[in-house]
């Protein structure tokens, strides 16, 4: 059966009332099934876009990379093995640039891959931010090795001493950043194993019929996991503070020596810009 979801109108339903894209394609791209919100993101009814293949909605500069991920899913996914996370740019029914994340699982039928089944959600921001955050790092471990040259060639009475200080704070700065770095992957973990069990709850209450009764309990899992994306994020506005208040300490220290030196000045100037602004992202 390449389209069991049509054949149950509960199924239909309960996937409608999910806020992610759903969908179903064959292995070319050609649309199968999918969600209103799936329908609702390109502005056409969804029995309008039975039949057509995904690529054609796409603008040309996404659609290549696009392709090759679906090539991609048809070489790994088998039935040994028929689940997989994927992400990658798409775009909307105004061309507008996306950055959705996929849990695909593929459908066999006599063990050759018939279908794909995905359900994705939309990660522009969260892509926006890490993209924006990993440039600011970055920046600041640049700026931070600039002041580290300028340490070394330094010889001073009492200027010395008050540069290293500034080094140790910068260090911190750079530990705080890999942490940043390190817990934005935690939150993507997250999330990537949030959309698995969105995937596995439409599968269960698929197989449940009517009653999908498997689904409660899926659905219990994922607000588990929403409560560890949220703890995460606050561990990362924790560390953004820290971060903040190390750059402000490095100010003051190099405002003791800022007068030997304005190189200095506008290297320390512009590494609390920079970390500042990371901090508030």
């Amino acid at each position: 059966m390449e389209n069991p979801v049509d054949d149950c109108a509960d199924v239909r339903t309960l996937l409608d009332l999910i806020p992610d894209l759903i969908c179903q394609a064959r292995p070319d791209g050609t649309l199968l099934w999918v969600n209103e919100a799936y329908a609702r993101m390109y502005r056409r009814h969804r029995s309008d876009l039975t039949g057509t293949n995904l690529l054609d909605l796409l603008t040309s500069d996404v659609r290549p990379i696009v392709q090759q991920n679906l090539r991609r899913l048809e070489a790994t996914l088998s039935p040994r093995s028929p689940g997989c996370v994927t992400e990658g740019p798409s775009t909307d029914a105004d061309g507008n640039a996306l950055w959705l994340e996929f849990t695909d699982h593929g459908v066999f039928e006599d063990g050759r891959l018939s279908s794909i089944f995905s359900v994705g959600r939309d990660r522009t921001q969260e892509h926006a931010k890490m993209q924006r955050a990993q440039e600011l790092g970055g920046h600041v471990l640049e700026q931070s090795g600039q002041l580290a040259s300028l340490v070394e060639t330094t010889d001073d009475n009492g200027f010395a001493e008050q540069i290293e200080r500034a080094v140790d704070l910068v260090a911190a700065l750079e530990k705080h950043t890999r942490e940043i770095t390190k817990m934005a992957s935690v939150v993507r973990g997250v999330a990537s194993k949030t959309n698995l069990l969105a995937l596995n709850a439409s599968i269960e209450a698929a197989r449940a019929g009517e009653h999908g009764r498997g689904f409660a309990v899926v659905a219990q899992e994922v607000k588990t996991l929403s409560r560890s994306t949220t703890d995460s994020l606050t561990t990362i506005d924790e560390l953004a503070a820290e971060l903040t208040s190390g750059v402000g300490e490095i100010s003051r220290v190099i405002d003791l020596v800022a007068s030997s030196s304005d190189q200095i000045r506008a290297s320390v100037t512009t590494l609390a810009g920079i970390a500042t602004e990371l901090g508030g992202e």
